[in-house]
């Protein structure tokens, strides 16, 4: 038992020095070297439970390098950097045997990554994927949010007609709260449909939208007045019918 102890904290030693020294070329410029010391992570310690998380981190260096500011991740100052993140998450997809939580977390922010350069049908399908087999995966209801987001970005880009893509964002949306209506993403999908039901000339529905908000957000919500004001304002249209 001690020996096999002491081997496992010895390969736990290996990983964590061959992670760090990748990390270290990626943060230095060196990235000529991160592909070729990525491929000899993966042969010597394919057996390592480990394995997958350090491959993950691997990835995570590239990402948020892509943003002007990493703490928001929100503008991207490198699509490149999003390219090489997500090229690193694919090889746990594609590569490694499915260990959770690290196989979910590559189809999600593999996913961003796409989300991110536009290419919205490829990000749908790695959220998809996400919500269809770990529902209960910690970002499974933003993943499902966000499915709603790409529809609108291929309606908004011309690449799926408003016919086609409105059904699909209403039913994301619709999902999130259906399904993860003690999410923090779940208010939000209550004011896209607000808004959407609004935008249709359907008072009552969208009444009822904003009155979920209301029973949904945290109570700091700086959004809540607003809200109310809306309310005030439907009811009056909805008395006048």
């Amino acid at each position: 038992m001690i020996c096999r102890d002491k081997s496992q904290r010895a390969d736990e030693a290996r990983l964590r020095l061959a992670k760090l020294g990748i990390v270290f070329a990626i943060n230095s410029g060196e990235d000529d070297t991160v592909g070729t010391a990525l491929d000899n992570l993966i042969a010597d310690f394919n057996s390592h439970p480990g394995l997958a998380t350090a491959v993950f981190m691997v990835g995570e260096q590239y990402y948020y390098k892509a943003f002007e500011d990493p703490n928001k991740c929100l503008k991207v100052k490198s699509e490149e950097s999003l390219v090489k993140a997500q090229e690193i998450w694919e090889r746990i997809i594609t590569e490694l045997p499915p260990f959770l939580p690290d196989t979910a977390h590559a189809y999600y922010y593999s996913a961003a990554c796409y989300s991110k350069m536009a290419q919205y049908n490829k990000a749908i399908a790695d959220y998809q994927y996400v919500v269809d087999n770990w529902p209960s995966y910690e970002y499974a209801c933003i993943a499902q949010y966000i499915i709603g987001d790409c529809f609108e970005g291929l309606r908004n880009t011309g690449s799926l007609s408003p016919s086609e893509a409105n059904p699909k964002i209403e039913q994301a949306y619709l999902s999130v709260i259906e399904n993860y209506s003690d999410s923090l993403s779940a208010p939000d999908a209550c004011l896209k449909m607000a808004r959407i039901r609004r935008n249709k000339g359907q008072v009552t529905q969208a009444i009822w939208f904003y009155e979920q908000f209301l029973g949904l957000a945290k109570p700091t919500d700086p959004r809540i007045e607003s809200v109310k004001s809306k309310l005030t304002e439907l009811k009056g249209e909805e008395a006048e019918e």
